[in-house]
């Protein structure tokens, strides 16, 4: 009977793995008890899941059963995974239940946080996902794209660090967990508040509440007719929130995006520039409005 059941496992589709056993590459074959092969549910590249207790194939069965001759590829099966140093990670019962489907780019889980694969068929993680790399002239994207700054831009900033950039307007700039610049969230505003982009929440009074009459995606009607413009973030657009100059020196980025050109002589007159006025050589002192441009 076990003699017949080899033969059969040498003949079939799965020739290395089959409902009754396993071959393994040195001779050592595996036969399955009876309760462990009337509880099978499921075979796998990388095992077996059975009522009986899952069964993880090693790093040889598992490029024999596969026929991967590459030891740089990892076997992701229902039951376990065989990385590509050889190491084995069986799943518990519950893990391997969870499991829907195995496929070469990623595993579809029945709670729906499903797995993606890497090249090598190793789960993808946040420590294994590429980083970007943020520097002071641009950035090299996680995808290789390199995005190179403009001089102003390498200019404004002070100091980058492993989770976010100091900018000289002040406008500082928060990196994610893959090294590139956080993409601000959008605000939601709604008759009764608004939920900020960062998470606070900001309760309206029942006054200020029964004051709208409707909420766009532009902006808000209110009775009173102090109508309130959104920017694009849906965040309420105020004199402080409204788009500001730079200041620097060799020139000004004026808030309506164009680009005043300083000449030598006025650049080497500016001794320093502060966020509401600027030292010149020749004393007469520039005071900045709440727009960052010159006031008069």
């Amino acid at each position: 009977m076990i003699l017949a059941a080899v033969c059969l496992l040498a003949v079939g589709a799965s020739a290395q793995l089959g409902p009754s056993g396993v071959i393994s590459p040195d001779g050592n074959n595996v036969q399955f008890s009876h309760d462990f092969a009337h509880g099978i549910k499921l075979i796998g590249p990388s095992g077996v899941v059975s009522t009986a207790g899952n069964l993880q194939l090693t790093a040889g069965q598992a490029r024999l059963h596969n026929a991967v001759r590459s030891k740089r590829s990892a076997v992701f099966g229902p039951s376990g995974i065989v990385m590509p140093d050889g190491r084995n990670v069986q799943f518990t019962p519950a893990e391997a239940d969870n499991i829907v489907t195995v496929g070469p780019s990623g595993v579809v889980r029945k709670d729906g946080n499903n797995i993606q694969l890497d090249g090598h068929g190793v789960p993808i993680t946040k420590r294994s996902l590429p980083m970007g790399v943020f520097g002071y002239s641009g950035i090299v994207m996680p995808d290789g794209r390199n995005v190179q700054f403009t001089r102003e831009q390498a200019e404004n900033i002070i100091l980058v660090g492993p989770s976010g950039v100091v900018t000289r307007d002040g406008k500082n700039i928060q990196l994610n967990d893959q090294g590139v610049p956080r993409a601000r969230r959008s605000a939601v505003f709604g008759p009764s508040g608004i939920v900020m982009p960062d998470g606070r929440n900001v309760q309206f009074t029942p006054a200020e509440a029964d004051n709208i009459v409707t909420v766009g995606p532009s902006g808000v009607v209110r009775k009173d007719g102090n109508n309130i413009q959104l920017d694009g973030h849906g965040v309420p657009i105020t004199k402080r929130s409204l788009q500001r100059g730079v200041f620097g020196y060799s020139g000004i980025v004026m808030p309506d995006g164009r680009n005043v050109q300083f000449t030598r002589e006025q650049a080497e007159n500016i001794l320093l520039v502060g966020p509401s006025g600027v030292v010149t050589k020749d004393g007469k002192n520039i005071q900045l409005n709440d727009q960052g441009v010159p006031a008069n």
